[in-house]
């Protein structure tokens, strides 16, 4: 599936395996899922703005949907704000 460059775009790069780095890897995320949409959103952010807009808008335990592109399938995957 090919996506815009007027929307979110975010490669995953690494998943966390262990303890606290792990969430990810919980939530079901894999080395290459694409990030397309976070609660619904598709606004083109970068890495840094994104962490900001969380930060600035989910308390510690919301839960956070984030859509994923693997491969030509789109996934909704779910964790807590940490």
């Amino acid at each position: 599936m090919k996506v815009s460059n007027k929307q979110l775009a975010l490669r995953v790069v690494h998943v966390g395996q262990y303890g606290d780095h792990a969430v990810a890897k919980r939530a079901g995320f894999l080395k290459d899922d694409v990030v397309i949409a976070i609660d619904g959103d598709r606004t083109p952010l970068r890495e840094s703005e994104l962490m900001a807009k969380l930060l600035q808008t989910k308390r510690p335990a919301d839960r956070i949907t984030l859509t994923v592109l693997r491969g030509s399938k789109s996934l909704e995957l779910q964790f807590s704000q940490q």
